[in-house]
């Protein structure tokens, strides 16, 4: 039996593992990662449980934990731009700690009665953020499935008897979203037994935004159809995975409104422009017209994994399509106000304690905190698009972003002549430019000096291209904006 003793001091030295190795504030010159190929890492950390032996003693748990630290990302390395997420605020981070170690379930008060008290807070504090008088929410364990929220609220509210029924013998109800919308939704008709055949994906413009006239044609056309189909839900997003483009919200809720359909809106990215009172009229105008939200704040925000919500302004729904009534959880004639006991309102049952780390960042930080991060988050942004836009290495895939993504492909000296003239840039040249994108990609990541996303857009016929995506933890600086650029030169300019 493993001494508690022993436990405990493994403990207190995990923080002094995580300093020495930098985890918390690495250096420009640390490398983000030391990249090794999957056969290779498993060989080096001895991950095989079949043929694992208990540990000899403290000296081996402590090597165990420090090289899972060595060979894994450090996300606040000052040079990692791959993900939507990067490095978790501290605080934020101390409050997870206090909440795994209390390990405590969310779904009643008598399980966890301050955190149930701390998620009816946030939530209220977030429902006010979006314009939501009377309304509703509940964390959730990322934007995917506070998506899928969305669609199955609708459904109940249109057809409850759904719930009880299923849906055998029911009409075809249609998901509309954009093009550009994040994949969760299509995910989300398939596990909800609607079909992926019933996602109808609107065309988008010049930035990435749905096109209002064609969704209310696209409405139109479901409203009159004789296929006895009818429209559900029109998700649409405000901050784009790829692009970062934001759904003009206030047109597309004057089209659901004539139309009687569920308005649902995709924040989880660019919902952090909530904070900053320019970007929400900017960018959030009509948000609060929608019928619900998801929020991520671990992604811009830096909040830690996981920390995501489903916030709706329709009071009641929750429970009344996704509750069961466990007879021995939810009893209606408890000693105390059952009105805190909200596990019901949520599709599963253990649940994290996510709220307290985004109360706790808000209680030791203050909005105004929050404000200035993401103004700053995308000031270096546009810093960075104004700083390519006359480099001979760089090509933009588009002039104007309307959030922290800027998207753009490196071109080398070979290549830089067709793309400035704008001749020439035949098949055979774009062909190159994405073979240019995929060597540069590995050649930075096995360097371990910077970690840059790529995608595509086959709807656009745009080629592999790298996706900056800058976030406030850790903070951002025009520095390390130049950095990118100076890197990737180094690396790339005679490929």
């Amino acid at each position: 039996m493993a001494n508690l003793g022993e436990e405990q001091d493994l403990l207190s030295k995990i923080f002094d593992i995580l300093k020495s190795e930098r985890v918390f504030d690495p250096k420009a010159g640390d490398l983000v990662f030391p990249f090794k190929h999957p056969q290779e890492l498993k060989s080096l950390l001895c991950l095989d449980l079949s043929t694992a032996v208990p540990c000899a003693g403290s000296a081996e748990r402590e090597n165990i934990v420090r090289m899972v630290i060595q060979y894994s990302i450090k996300t606040a390395h000052p040079n990692y731009h791959n993900e939507m997420y990067a490095a978790p605020d501290l605080y934020g981070l101390a409050a997870s700690w206090v909440t795994d170690a209390l390990n405590a379930c969310q779904f009643t008060f008598e399980a966890a009665p301050v955190f149930s008290l701390i998620e009816s807070m946030v939530l209220e504090y977030f429902l006010k953020l979006c314009g939501f008088e009377d309304g509703e929410g509940v964390f959730t364990p990322g934007g995917s499935m506070a998506n899928m929220y969305a669609i199955s609220m609708a459904r109940h509210k249109m057809q409850p008897d759904i719930k009880i029924q299923g849906m055998y013998g029911q009409q075809c109800l249609k998901i509309y979203t954009s093009e550009d919308a994040h994949y969760s939704v299509t995910k989300s008709a398939n596990w909800l037994g609607l079909g992926e055949a019933n996602v109808l994906k609107i065309s988008t413009d010049h930035l990435s935004r749905i096109d209002p006239g064609a969704l209310e044609a696209a409405l139109q056309t479901a409203t009159v159809g004789q296929d006895g189909s009818r429209p559900l839900i029109v998700s649409v997003t405000a901050g784009t995975t790829v692009f970062g483009a934001f759904d003009e919200l206030d047109k597309i809720a004057d089209i659901c409104a004539r139309f009687g359909t569920w308005m649902h809106v995709d924040a989880a990215w660019g919902g952090a422009a909530l904070f900053s009172d320019h970007y929400r009229k900017l960018l959030l105008n009509g948000l609060e017209r929608a019928d619900s939200v998801a929020l991520c704040p671990q992604k811009l925000l830096g909040a830690p994994l996981q920390c995501a919500m489903f916030l709706s302004r329709h009071k009641g729904l929750l429970t009344s399509c996704n509750a069961a009534c466990a007879e021995y959880l939810f009893q209606t004639d408890k000693y105390y106000d059952i009105s805190y006991d909200t596990g019901d309102m949520s599709v599963q049952c253990g649940r994290k304690v996510d709220s307290f780390k985004l109360w706790f960042m808000l209680r030791a930080r203050g909005p105004e905190w929050f404000q200035l991060a993401v103004e700053n988050a995308l000031s270096c942004a546009q810093y960075f698009l104004r700083a390519i836009t006359e480099n001979a290495f760089f090509k933009l895939v588009r002039t104007k972003f309307e959030f922290t993504n800027v998207c753009f492909w490196f071109v080398p000296k070979r290549l830089q002549l067709a793309s400035r003239s704008g001749q020439d840039e035949t098949d055979d040249w774009w062909a190159e430019v994405q073979k240019v994108t995929l060597i540069l990609k590995e050649r930075m990541v096995k360097k371990g000096s910077l970690m840059v996303s790529y995608a595509s857009h086959p709807c656009k016929k745009l080629v592999y291209f790298f996706r900056l995506v800058v976030k406030c933890v850790p903070p951002p600086t025009t520095e390390r904006m130049d950095y990118i650029i100076q890197e990737m030169v180094a690396i790339g300019g005679e490929l």
